[in-house]
């Protein structure tokens, strides 16, 4: 369990004394489907969950509706599924909001990331790193760093892709970004395009 000063500060004062119903708010974003019609969700939503494993905040109170209540919020849910890596945030200011407006808050959810083959190959890039892990890469680890870099992309007008073992981020200060995860040989490969 990961576990950061802001999500314990969420979490300190709150007491499971029901595990099922952890194990329950835990299967339903699991079972979070982008083709099932949510009340009160824009399709948009739904697409970038099945685009990209990427949820709003709409949709996750959506989801975990009859799950809120006054003493345990969205929040607190939230910073829980965090700390299992189940969900992973990505905060998007606006460039051109004023300074007083909301951050919009989605969510990458690992499970949800589409499985799909890139056509990519390192040899287009001008620089490469490989780090090997020595027998332990946790899964984690990659999907924090495509969270970071879809959040340092977020107002590229290039399209983005990833999956659950590759990813291309176009435009994050002027460079390219390849990056590669092999959970079977414990290395993540990140190759650059300037």
């Amino acid at each position: 369990m990961f576990i950061s000063a802001d999500q314990f500060d969420k979490l300190k004062d709150l007491v499971i004394i029901y595990p099922r119903w952890m194990i329950t708010i835990m299967k339903k974003i699991v079972e979070l489907d982008h083709e099932i019609n949510y009340d009160n969700i824009l399709p948009i939503s739904l697409k970038s969950l099945g685009d990209f494993g990427i949820a709003d905040k709409k949709l996750l109170q959506e989801r975990w509706k009859e799950d809120v209540t006054e003493k345990v919020k969205l929040d607190n849910i939230c910073s829980i599924m965090q700390a299992y890596c189940l969900l992973i945030p990505i905060v998007i200011q606006c460039k051109d909001a004023p300074e007083s407006a909301e951050n919009i808050e989605k969510y990458l959810i690992p499970c949800k990331i589409p499985d799909i083959a890139m056509s990519e190959d390192a040899e287009h890039f001008d620089f490469s790193v490989f780090f090997d892990f020595d027998k332990f890469l946790p899964v984690v680890v990659y999907h924090r760093l495509i969270s970071r870099l879809v959040l340092l992309a977020c107002d590229s007008k290039e399209k983005h892709c990833f999956s659950k073992s590759e990813c291309i981020i176009r435009e994050v200060d002027g460079l390219e970004w390849w990056i590669k995860f092999k959970s079977t040989s414990y290395c993540l490969e990140i190759s650059l395009k300037g």
